[in-house]
């Protein structure tokens, strides 16, 4: 189901990787003909699923995101998804396809190949920690001419020359990993700008809560971005970020800020905790918001979101919501319409200009998406 660029990295994951190694096989055995059997794109998809729960009631816990990486984007051949007899695409190293597919797969993949090469690469970034080499400037001037993420990440390129330049013996594209950590802070800062939701903001009071609700695990991957909203909000002297998700794990930490920051007396919080919204709600964990938002939201995804939207409209704050598409915020929309029983009217709806440049493979398909493409803003549920 995986494989490893060299025997010495495929023995260094060995003792990491044997649990679950085990638990598939053994689940693989009792499904004879895994590999040779066709499917379509939507049963793909629900085996996908099926066989993520079942691993993980075998292992009584949570995957981590790699592990669900392994089974969601197991090799199979892009038109028929069995996983038998299969070629590779020794262009992007990211896609299958199987011999009597060859002609339509080269037809449906030339388009996407580069950008499925550079998903490859994001995501050996993510696993190496690369993340925590960017750096975020504190300078203001920095900001004056970002008005969308491709301005942002010039800037920061340019702030960050000297820095990047002795780094080029990683081979990456830092434009890209710059996109994809900073586009959920940039994402609710200037959309709480623009729909001028700063105005009745308390500068007397310097400490900020962010609660990201449905939080994926690779939202835990780029949460240090936030340090932006420190160097935004200069009367912020505590910004704290609340996680909540069942898939997460529970704990808390502060994240190392920039001398600037240090100088300032700045601090920014992580708190993540494995449970829904509505129980940290009634935890004693549990902190006011200044604004809630969910990045890459699906409403139709969780049976308990209805009862998180009613929580959610008491705490009378703003919430920003992204999606990948316009389709998906029209369906979040339908669903949260529909809960509250009213037809609330947004500050805006539309394409976010500070979505992520960085493209991300979508399950069973060829095509790719970036995330917080679309942006929903309500000033409360109200």
């Amino acid at each position: 189901m995986i494989r490893y660029c060299s025997q010495e990295h495929k023995r260094l994951h060995q003792p990491k990787h044997m649990q679950i190694c085990w638990v598939i096989k053994k689940l693989l055995k009792m499904n004879a003909g895994w590999d040779t059997r066709r499917s379509s794109r939507k049963k793909w998809i629900q085996s996908r699923t099926e066989l993520i729960c079942l691993i993980q009631e075998r292992l009584s816990r949570n995957l981590e995101l790699h592990e669900m990486e392994i089974i969601i984007y197991a090799r199979s051949c892009r038109i028929c998804y069995q996983q038998a007899n299969l070629l590779m695409c020794t262009m992007c190293y990211s896609t299958n396809y199987c011999i009597e597919h060859a002609e339509i797969f080269q037809r449906v993949h030339s388009s996407n190949c580069h950008k499925q090469f550079l998903c490859l690469v994001l995501d050996i970034a993510l696993v190496n920690y690369f993340a925590d080499l960017l750096r975020f400037t504190r300078s203001l001037t920095t900001y004056e001419s970002v008005i969308d993420m491709y301005a942002f990440v010039e800037e920061h390129l340019k702030a960050n020359e000297k820095y990047h330049k002795n780094l080029q013996h990683v081979p990456f594209p830092y434009r890209y990993l710059y996109s994809e950590s900073a586009s959920a802070p940039l994402t609710l800062y200037h959309g709480l700008r623009h729909t001028k939701l700063f105005d009745s903001l308390d500068v007397q009071d310097s400490n900020y809560v962010i609660h990201i609700i449905g939080a994926k695990c690779y939202d835990k991957h780029y949460v240090r971005a936030f340090e932006i909203f420190l160097h935004l909000l200069c009367h912020i002297r505590h910004l704290t970020i609340v996680m909540t998700d069942m898939k997460i794990y529970t704990g808390c930490f502060d994240i190392g800020v920039c001398t600037d920051c240090i100088n300032n007396n700045s601090k920014l919080t992580i708190e993540s905790y494995s449970m829904s919204f509505c129980n940290y709600m009634h935890s004693n964990m549990y902190k006011r918001s200044n604004v809630i938002v969910g990045f890459q939201i699906d409403f139709n995804d969780m049976p308990t979101w209805p009862e998180t939207i009613l929580e959610i409209r008491k705490q009378n704050c703003p919430l920003l919501l992204t999606s990948i598409s316009l389709f998906e915020g029209l369906e979040n929309l339908k669903v949260l319409f529909t809960v509250l029983n009213t037809r609330l009217s947004p500050l805006y709806f539309g394409e976010n200009k500070f979505c992520s440049l960085a493209p991300r493979r979508i399950v069973g398909s060829d095509n790719i998406l970036y995330r917080n493409k679309y942006l929903v803003i309500f000033s409360n549920l109200y």
